[in-house]
């Protein structure tokens, strides 16, 4: 299967319409509606079906988009991998949880601009157990853990600890919690403890 026919197929997942899909790719609706075909044939099952005047995806055609999603995005990294090798610039794919993008990204993008590194910054809410195999799409994945969950396996992978963050419990003042001298002592503790 050609990347350019799965690009086709993105385009009528998106657009319902092989004319659509026409303008947007710049070719003939003839052009679009063989190359589908001859990605039909490939693929050996039926990816579209009649609907009424028209085509829709079938099942399996809406499988292949998915497929077809990772393929295109595959080959985008790989292209700008290769570009980055072309230019001579280092490059970093970064992955982040969202909130901890907002804390650190800023610093980090001042930091490799000032280093020469070209950085590509990616929201991944991933938790700890899961950021391993992220290492497959990413160079650094920062990630958020539990302090009780089971740690990485740690034979293919460096995990270093960029920060603890603090966590605050708030009452309201005239809470009979209020009252405990020590933030974590008796009636605070037991409450939290209850409350979780």
């Amino acid at each position: 299967m050609e990347v350019r026919r799965l690009r086709l197929l993105r385009e009528f997942a998106d657009r319902e319409s092989i004319g659509a899909v026409a303008d947007a790719m710049h070719m003939t609706p003839s052009a679009v509606s063989q190359q589908l075909k001859v990605l039909a044939d490939e693929a050996g099952v039926p990816l579209f079906e009649p609907d009424g005047r028209r085509i829709r995806l079938t099942e399996a055609g809406r499988a292949l988009v998915l497929r077809a999603d990772e393929v295109i995005a595959a080959v985008e990294r790989a292209q700008e991998e290769m570009a980055s090798y072309r230019s001579g610039r280092a490059r970093v794919r970064l992955a982040m949880f969202p909130s901890g993008s907002t804390l650190l990204l800023p610093t980090v993008l001042d930091r490799a601009t000032e280093s020469g590194i070209e950085v590509h910054a990616f929201h991944l809410d991933v938790g700890y157990p899961g950021a391993a195999p992220a290492l497959a799409d990413f160079d650094i994945v920062v990630t958020h853990r539990d302090e009780r969950a089971p740690a990485v396996n740690r034979s293919r992978v460096r995990v270093a600890e960029l920060m603890r963050e603090p966590v605050d419990v708030i009452v309201p003042v005239d809470s009979p919690l209020a009252e405990d001298s020590a933030p974590w002592g008796g009636g605070l503790r037991t409450g939290v403890s209850h409350a979780l």
